[in-house]
């Protein structure tokens, strides 16, 4: 990274820090915006502060100045500022900045095409240049910030993201997070903060981190509390040669059976007891008879999708038709109603169907379909695809898009409806030998109003994989979910719950797991802990 003398490093402190609130880069901005020639001498000086940071950004001209009137949601005016012209690296930008405080709530650094086939960067080389951006530009309150080792890779273009975590008596804060996504010419081309909260918040107001339960005790919560459930993947790839990292050479993979998480619960630091509302637990083990008639349809024309699209009593009227490798599509001129039909491209099997059906609102006291009727109808439509050889299918998972509303919320003073359950979307698994096969599996969503299938995907398994398996030597659930939970890494972490524009009235204190590999799993026979990926 470019190095900038101290002069400039003084002004870019001035601007303090950077500041953005989620949603605001901006689905639904303001009711009015104020176009301007020119900005105010204020936001030109935090504006020209990030510019001696980022040479890119350095070589574009303002073309557009906005100002953005505050609202429920956010708080005080922003002056919105796109940049263009410049060098071939770069050739548009955003930045977003506070009007009463001049603070930078987000930037972001537009990408040639031709770099998403550039080789990625490394993620030693996204944090240094990342650490030095955030130093540049933030000073001395970089120290009440924690660089978090795990960084997120883009494959599409080659950059990293580096997130680092606000601490508040030496605790990382949940809600607060600014993230720098670093090109693979090691550059940084976006930042971001996750949060809404006011940077003069006081540590008086958050719990005592003295005054919680031990590590040890969190631990046996988590243990009690979490859910393992006994999977087959039938094409699993195999362990490396150190770290219990996973191979991805297809070449090495072969059926494995695991105990996988379904559930790890959070732990109120405390009382130590399981936090509800995360992750909502839904137990889901039931297993159901099918008799499958193993009729994958094969899509040799758009006469035939559209048959299949009417079987599921859906309509592509008025509807534009195209297609291309591997797809049929119908959409509408207004992009509301959309039904995709997705297919291998040599075989012509249909894969899946999806849809985007946005209806007028709807009264809600219409009846909605409860979850077994739901389940029945889901069960009845995939008769007509299941292998004819699969008997049953386990239930693994159902959710609605239902939203999950505090307790402390005043529902009364909400700005935005609360969404009312419309769509139940269900996942069923292969069952292989009286085990779910976790890579074989049969999706179905329906509207909770008509009954109405209004999508599905198929993953069907064609040959048992569980024959050569010694079912005999199987580690109980009890000693795997022990294991399990041994390996994972614990650690306070404060969080302020917001909902809307409502906020908690105070935040809480909780044990929360660090750099969790969610695809981490034990192996049922030998109890080892296996990593899929590998945080540096």
């Amino acid at each position: 990274m470019k190095k900038r003398t101290s002069q400039i490093v003084a002004s870019c402190v001035a601007i303090s820090i950077i500041t953005v609130t989620p949603g605001l880069s901006h689905a639904a901005i303001p009711k009015t915006i104020e176009i301007q020639k020119t900005m105010p001498t204020h936001v030109k000086k935090s504006y020209e502060a990030i510019q001696n940071l980022l040479p890119d950004l350095e070589s574009l001209k303002p073309s557009s100045v906005r100002l953005v009137p505050s609202d429920d949601f956010q708080k005080e005016n922003t002056w919105l500022v796109h940049a263009s012209g410049g060098t071939k690296q770069s050739n548009s930008a955003s930045v977003e900045i506070n009007d009463k405080t001049g603070e930078i709530l987000s930037l972001s650094i537009s990408q040639p095409a031709n770099q998403s086939k550039a080789e990625a960067i490394s993620a030693e080389k996204a944090k240094q240049s990342a650490q030095e951006f955030v130093s540049e530009m933030m000073g001395q309150k970089l120290a009440t910030y924690r660089q978090e080792q795990l960084t997120i890779p883009n494959s599409q273009n080659g950059s990293q993201s580096v997130t680092f975590t606000r601490l508040i008596n030496g605790i990382p804060f949940d809600n607060d997070k600014i993230i720098v996504q670093v090109s693979n010419e090691e550059k940084v081309i976006s930042v971001n903060r996750t949060t809404k909260f006011d940077q003069d918040i006081q540590s008086k107001q958050f719990p005592d981190p003295t005054k919680v339960i031990t590590h040890e005790k969190a631990q046996k919560a988590v243990q009690k509390n979490a859910s393992l459930s006994l999977v087959v993947n039938s094409a699993q790839a195999q362990l490396g040669d150190k770290d219990n990292t996973v191979s991805n050479t297809v070449d090495e993979s072969q059926p494995v059976l695991k105990y996988v998480a379904k559930y790890i619960p959070i732990i109120d630091a405390s009382t130590g007891k399981e936090v509800e509302g995360y992750g909502k637990r839904i137990e889901r083990d039931s297993k159901y008879s099918v008799s499958g008639k193993g009729e994958i349809p094969i899509l040799g024309n758009q006469q035939e999708a559209e048959k299949i699209i009417a079987e599921m009593g859906l309509s592509t009227a008025k509807n534009t038709f195209s297609e291309g490798t591997g797809f049929y599509q119908w959409k509408s001129e207004d992009g509301k109603h959309q039904i995709v039909l997705q297919f291998d491209p040599i075989s012509k099997k249909l894969s899946q169907v999806s849809t985007i059906q946005n209806k007028p609102t709807e009264s809600t006291d219409e009846k909605l379909l409860r979850e077994q009727e739901a389940i029945g109808k889901a069960l009845s439509f995939l008769d007509n695809y299941v292998d004819s050889k699969q008997k049953n299918l386990q239930l693994y998972s159902v959710s609605t898009n239902e939203e999950a509303v505090p307790d402390w919320v005043d529902q009364e003073k909400l700005q935005t409806a609360i969404a009312k359950p419309d769509v139940y979307y269900l996942l069923f698994r292969v069952v292989d030998n009286n085990i779910p096969v976790e890579n074989s599996a049969y999706r179905v969503s329906i509207d909770a109003k008509t009954g109405a299938i209004t999508g599905f995907t198929f993953q069907p398994l064609h040959t048992p994989v569980t024959s050569n398996l010694q079912m005999n030597r199987i580690l109980s659930t009890d000693k795997a979910t022990d294991q399990f939970v041994k390996n994972l890494e614990m650690e306070l972490v404060y969080v302020w719950e917001s909902y809307q524009d409502q906020k908690a009235p105070a935040p809480v204190l909780q044990y929360r797991l660090k750099g969790y590999d969610k695809n981490a799993y034990i192996d049922a026979y030998t109890g080892e802990f296996i990593q899929t990926s590998q945080v540096k």
